[in-house]
């Protein structure tokens, strides 16, 4: 059998988690569902496949991102007035997190005991411990670089 792109299968199981919203029965609760850490789901198609079935068919899971792991990010920018052709970046975890994906909810935790919503970012930040945060975007130019845009984000350490 041929080996499936990790990327695509990863999308696929996270769509179907997240877009599937007609699942017979609820998803289990994140200390109830199976636990992948990602390092196996990178290395081992059937359980990227295991993991893809079980959210299609309505159920959960829970995916751990160890520390110092990192997750590939495409970017891409397709604007009226701006393009980026799809880029990848590598997020690198400082600390162990988790991610839950259902059907119905994405949760994240520090620790696997305390979860909150991936979309509320006080929630998030008091998970992490995030302190004040800085995001800029500018345009800068150096003999080095020449003219370019650079995009920033950071927060401080509680």
């Amino acid at each position: 059998m041929q080996k499936l792109n990790f990327r695509f299968l990863f999308a696929a199981a996270l769509a179907a988690a997240l877009l599937s919203g007609c699942a017979a029965m609820s998803p289990p609760e994140p200390d109830k569902a199976e636990t992948f850490s990602l390092s196996a789901l990178k290395e081992e198609t059937a359980l990227m496949e295991r993991l893809g079935k079980a959210l299609s068919d309505g159920g959960a899971a829970v995916i751990e991102i160890r520390q110092g792991e990192t997750i590939p990010i495409y970017v891409f920018v397709d604007l009226p007035f701006a393009q980026i052709k799809e880029t990848r970046l590598d997020l690198t975890c400082p600390k162990t997190a988790y991610i839950y994906i259902s059907s119905e909810k994405a949760l994240v935790s520090p620790d696997k005991q305390s979860w909150t919503p991936i979309e509320d970012l006080a929630g998030v930040k008091a998970a992490f411990g995030m302190g004040p945060g800085r995001m800029s975007f500018g345009f800068s130019a150096t003999r080095e670089r020449g003219a370019f845009m650079q995009f920033s984000l950071s927060s401080e350490s509680r």
